[in-house]
């Protein structure tokens, strides 16, 4: 998915804020900045846990890409 429309997705959501200003003439694009909104914010601690989880178990998941990627053909 694009990552504009993933970014757009999430304002849309409340999860973040978009501020956009006008473009400079010398500009070809609009000028637009994101925070991370009060809502947002709220999703820390499910976003930590995450981070823990990847963290303690990447290994055994680069481990499985490996297998099913050096697996026999069928």
């Amino acid at each position: 998915m694009n990552r504009s429309i993933c970014v757009r997705a999430s304002s849309r959501v409340c999860s973040t804020n978009r501020t956009g200003s006008p473009s400079a003439p010398a500009i070809a694009e609009a000028r637009v900045e994101y925070e991370i909104s009060e809502v947002g914010r709220s999703l820390a601690p499910f976003f930590a846990h995450l981070t823990e989880w990847a963290a303690t178990n990447l290994s055994k998941v680069e481990q499985a890409r490996h297998d099913y990627d050096t697996r026999p053909a069928r």
